[in-house]
């Protein structure tokens, strides 16, 4: 089992801030353990954290390429 850390430690590893993480878990982008009830804590495995980040910033890098080449590209109607 991958060392699981506190969301401290894995903002430092990753770079994103912990108000981010902590949003990110909430809505089920990051991979975390929630420990407790209510507040309750989340621990997180780096390497998994980075894989996910990875991942989505690949798929951004697709996405917004796919954006620019139907934008630039394109031939659009002109409206007079």
């Amino acid at each position: 089992m991958p060392k699981m850390v506190g969301i401290r430690e894995a903002a430092e590893a990753t770079g994103l801030s912990l108000w981010e993480l902590g949003r990110g878990a909430r809505a089920g982008d990051y991979p975390h353990i929630k420990i407790g009830i209510g507040r309750g804590k989340y621990l997180f495995s780096i390497d998994q954290l980075e894989k996910t980040l990875e991942e989505k910033a690949l798929a951004n890098m697709t996405t917004g390429l796919a954006g620019l080449a139907a934008s630039y590209g394109g031939i659009r109607p002109v409206v007079q």
